[in-house]
């Protein structure tokens, strides 16, 4: 399980030349990440003669406030998310460029920022994503033991057996995220990849259709 981070350029404004670069980035859960960001990208600004102006969103507020400056086609310059923002795809720039750039400098792209990022229909990159990490499956070892499974949940059907049985037992309820989230984000990326499903449409209607697919299976 992997989670990225991409971030993407607003088409209008990346032709523009400002002074001002306005970067909108969702509040990492580890404050000092935030402190670094902010740093770095004031160091970048005054590098390359430009003020830079960092906004801060909560998690919760990414989606709906990126999707109000893009109807309003305005506001930030950047938007940074936690999750490959697919649905955004018709108000920003391709992003190939960035990517040739940075292979060129850095080496190839691994193919899970390639796959997050990339639009299979159009040939283009909607976003960038600037980093990836491991996203393991945890839980309580000893609420599971309990139920005799001491090495947890292994697949869907021991989720759903063993998490009734947790249920029954201690009066903990066990479910799946699919709330405005870091969590719910990554957990439908995660419903999708192994039914090749990419989100590449309005957020409701890509719910709607996985959750009408995999009940299915």
């Amino acid at each position: 399980m992997v989670a990225s981070a991409p971030f993407f350029v607003f088409r209008k404004r990346a032709l523009a030349s400002r002074p001002t670069l306005r970067i909108a980035k969702w509040s990492h859960f580890v404050p000092q990440f935030d402190s670094w960001f902010e740093e770095t990208a004031r160091s970048w600004g005054q590098q390359h003669d430009t003020d830079v102006v960092v906004d801060y969103v909560s998690v919760t507020q990414v989606w709906a406030k990126a999707k109000a400056e893009a109807r309003a086609g305005g506001g930030h310059d950047i938007w940074i998310f936690p999750w490959p923002p697919a649905e955004f795809k018709g108000y920003v720039i391709d992003h190939t460029e960035v990517y040739d750039k940075l292979s060129f400098t850095y080496g190839s792209i691994p193919q899970i920022a390639h796959r997050s990022t990339f639009d299979p229909k159009e040939k283009r990159h909607f976003a960038v994503a600037d980093f990836w990490i491991p996203s393991p499956f945890q839980y309580y070892s000893d609420f599971w033991a309990d139920v005799n499974m001491p090495a947890g949940p292994v697949h869907y059907g021991s989720l759903r057996s063993g998490g009734q049985r947790i249920r029954a037992k201690r009066g903990i309820p066990c479910g799946l995220s699919f709330a405005p989230t870091l969590e719910g984000m990554s957990l439908r990326i995660r419903c999708s990849t192994p039914f090749a499903g990419r989100s590449s449409m309005p957020r409701e209607t890509w719910l709607l259709i996985a959750t009408r697919s995999q009940s299915k299976r």
